[in-house]
């Protein structure tokens, strides 16, 4: 697993072989993290956007956490 990209307190992406994770934090007293597994529309629009795709997805996660919970897996270990 590899760190591909990091915006502090915002997101972090992940490279784990095919699979691009992203770990968004979310919350409002507490701060907690949401990791998903981008599906192929995420990764075709952080392909062409670049970052600003990636910070979309954040605001889509932490606006709307329970869209993504079918999607969450466990955090990255290194």
């Amino acid at each position: 697993m590899k760190q591909v990209r990091l915006e502090p307190w915002v997101y972090t992406l992940y490279a784990d072989g095919d699979r691009l994770i992203f770990a968004a934090m979310a919350g409002g007293v507490g701060l907690y993290e949401l990791v998903v597994v981008m599906n192929e529309a995420e990764v075709a629009a952080y392909q062409t956007e670049g970052s600003p795709a990636l910070t979309a997805l954040a605001r889509a996660i932490r606006d709307n956490p329970q869209d993504f919970a079918h999607r969450l897996v466990k955090p990255p270990t290194g």
